[in-house]
């Protein structure tokens, strides 16, 4: 057994050894080394922890600790699960964690984050255990957090601490071995406080925290705008570019007037209107704000405006809301505020050295022929659709005719503000569908399973079954290849349910083919109707956060650039990718902290603001180091409502801008060094063959 040492917040014990080594939670329910589940890897107990040696064989190389009974481990008492790492090799180490809970509804959850302990570094992460209930209920992602430096960096939040399943430490994708060094898992600290009363200023901001930046008198907008001025004015566009953003100085292509792609030196490139090399980087989002709830939150707030207040404008119906972000540029540069901050946006996205406006951002921001900007098109209509591998996840279903209609018409409408605008990147069509991926049957092949679910009047279920009866025949023949008892078609046009998992190789490699010929479909749609509408720009993709090799390959097919958004992944993942023959561009990507008065750092949380920009300029240097790369674009522009936005409660410090429109010095002096360098890392970086 483990000598154990205990202080008033420790539950997890540290790592030691005697003559073994354990992980203990709880003093009476300790977790022997030799419970534990290793994949790929190796543990060897040391003087000062515990030793894990991970391989590169399989793709996700791991240690795993489960709970000792089904009832779990209840670390609600607790603030954090800490975990203390030593790399003690001479290069980073990138790692994940994985906590599983059983949440009160019956349904089963996991909160994954990931991070990189430094060549030769001891460094300390933590994850926050706010109880996943209670900010639900208050309808935010994070709650006022504890944001205590000495608990390290912040891995992420998301579990229902009283029900606490298992937990893992594991590699992504690794091409070499790496060893870790666990010098101690500590549960620490106390929960939250639930006391939410007055925890937003007449700002919008925490009222229990100060930092540089913060706002406390209207006066202090004026102080901040006039350093701004002076900022921007001393770094104008970065040098070596032409007016559209592009490489002055670098290879001369074909221009056609309009934006385009390019293999130059087996290297993907944008190619800008006139004929100069492109990399777009972006930042999505420049808006107006969005708006948090008031009803039934009021107590929340120390200052809401009275219902005769001019500021009153900024409220919204029922459920009654605000918008904090366009109030506050009101106070700050009156009410004017739209036509002055859609200059001063490009005016700081420039100086930064952005040259792109990104997805979902305010169509008059671009309209301004400053910066080139993305269409945003979101499809949706009356058009049948299929459920695809989860609880409210569907799928459009591109076999309905009415389907093509759609498309054509919202296309359409889009083509005739855009098509014959120069400064228009190209077309983003429809955002992070539910197109399955993973390892799993039920998850890779969701829409697969969705479709055969469904009754006879379903045209993707129609197009499945003709697959089938065109390489079958026989309802015979289809039941010796999938196993099945099938008594005829008419029993599979029924709602039908596939096993889980598939139970031979053939059924799975039916489902495969449907799912290439409905990706297929659902791209040839989108296509056709943005050449016919719109020759002039580019088909910049659906934007994939799940998927699988046969939708990225039919995707292929019609799109100019693929396009993800990648949060947390190694880039490196996306190597694939390249192999299809397109240029990829990344929609999506960000980091945030928690040391400005915000709850939550979004989809991939770092320790403070250095750090941010830190890896602001780390990612796109990655970015750009992989020949099939064009760009990549941040979400967003400005941070989220500090309780909350309106529609689901996100509350990430994830903007370059604060909701009081202050700019983070860090995170823009990062980007703005880093922007100056694209073309040339791209340029550097090594060809494909």
């Amino acid at each position: 057994m483990m000598n154990r040492f205990l202080k008033a917040s420790l539950v997890f014990a540290a790592l030691s050894v005697s003559a073994g080594c354990n992980i203990a939670c709880h003093a009476d329910q300790p977790i022997s080394l030799d419970r534990a589940q290793l994949v790929d890897a190796v543990s060897t107990p040391v003087s000062d922890g515990l030793k894990v040696n991970f391989g590169k064989k399989d793709a996700w190389p791991h240690i795993l600790w489960k709970a000792p009974t089904a009832l779990g481990w209840d670390w609600s008492q607790y603030g954090v699960l800490q975990l203390t790492l030593t790399n003690p090799g001479s290069e980073d180490v990138e790692f994940y964690v994985r906590v599983d809970d059983h949440a009160e509804n019956g349904l089963a959850h996991n909160m994954t984050a990931g991070s990189k302990v430094l060549a030769g570094q001891t460094e300390q992460f933590y994850i926050n255990l706010q109880s996943r209930t209670a900010r639900a209920s208050a309808g935010m992602k994070g709650l006022p957090s504890i944001m205590h430096a000495e608990y390290g960096m912040p891995l992420g939040l998301g579990v229902e601490p009283s029900h606490i399943e298992d937990f893992q430490i594991f590699r992504s994708s690794p091409t070499k071995p790496a060893t870790l060094i666990f010098r101690s898992i500590v549960l620490a600290g106390k929960p939250d406080l639930l006391n939410l009363d007055g925890i937003v200023d007449q700002y919008g901001q925490y009222t229990r925290a100060d930092w540089p930046g913060k706002i406390h008198a209207d006066s202090d907008f004026a102080v901040q705008s006039k350093a701004e001025a002076e900022d921007l004015d001393a770094h104008p566009v970065p040098s070596g570019r032409d007016k559209w953003g592009g490489w002055q100085n670098g290879p001369l292509e074909h221009a056609t007037g309009y934006f385009r792609t390019e293999k130059v030196d087996n290297k993907w490139w944008l190619v800008d209107p006139d004929g100069h090399l492109f990399i777009s980087v972006g930042v999505d989002c420049v808006n107006f704000g969005s708006s948090t709830i008031v009803n039934k939150r009021e107590r929340m707030f120390t200052w809401l405006p009275t219902h005769d207040d001019p500021l009153s404008k900024f409220c919204g119906g029922e459920p009654k809301t605000l918008n904090l972000y366009g109030l506050n540029l009101q106070r700050k540069y009156g009410s004017e505020y739209v036509d002055v901050i859609r200059q001063i946006s490009i005016k700081r996205l420039s100086s930064w050295g952005f040259n792109t406006i990104g997805n979902w951002s305010d169509s008059s921001v671009g309209a301004q022929d400053k910066l080139a900007y993305v269409a945003t098109i979101t499809l949706g209509g009356s058009y049948a659709h299929i459920p695809s591998g989860g609880r409210n996840k569907v799928m459009p279903d591109p076999f309905d005719p009415t389907y093509a209609e759609t498309v054509d018409k919202r296309i359409g409408a889009k083509a005739a503000l855009v098509k014959a605008d120069p400064w228009c990147l190209g077309y983003f069509v429809d955002n992070e569908l539910p197109w399955g991926g993973g390892s799993k049957d039920p998850e890779h092949y969701g829409i697969a399973y969705g479709a055969l679910s469904l009754d006879s009047r379903s045209p993707a279920k129609q197009a499945f079954i003709a697959l089938l009866k065109a390489k079958y025949g026989t309802i015979e023949r289809l039941n010796a290849s999938w196993g099945a008892a099938l008594r005829d078609w008419d029993q599979l046009l029924a709602p039908y349910q596939a096993p889980s998992p598939l139970a031979t190789a053939t059924e799975r490699a039916d489902f495969s083919v449907f799912l290439t010929a409905y990706a297929d479909r659902y791209f040839s749609v989108v296509a056709d109707a943005i050449r016919r509408r719109d020759p002039n720009h580019l088909y910049l993709g659906c934007r994939f956060a799940g998927f699988g090799p046969e939708v990225v390959s039919a995707a292929a097919k019609y799109v100019d650039v693929i396009s993800f958004n990648i949060y947390g992944q190694k880039l490196s993942d996306y190597l694939f990718a390249e192999s299809v023959g397109k240029p990829l561009i990344i929609g999506e990507f960000h980091f945030g902290a928690l040391d400005r008065g915000m709850f939550a750092g979004g989809m991939c949380p770092v320790k403070d603001q250095v750090d941010r920009g830190s890896h602001y300029a780390a990612y796109v240097q990655a970015a750009l180091a992989q020949p099939a790369f064009v760009g990549c674009h941040w979400f967003d522009y400005v941070d989220e409502p500090t309780v909350g936005r309106s529609e689901d409660g996100e509350n990430f410090n994830i903007g370059f801008v604060s909701i009081t429109d202050t700019p983070y010095p860090e995170l823009f002096a990062a980007a703005r060094a880093a922007n100056a360098q694209i073309y040339q890392w791209h340029a550097q970086t090594p060809s494909t063959r």
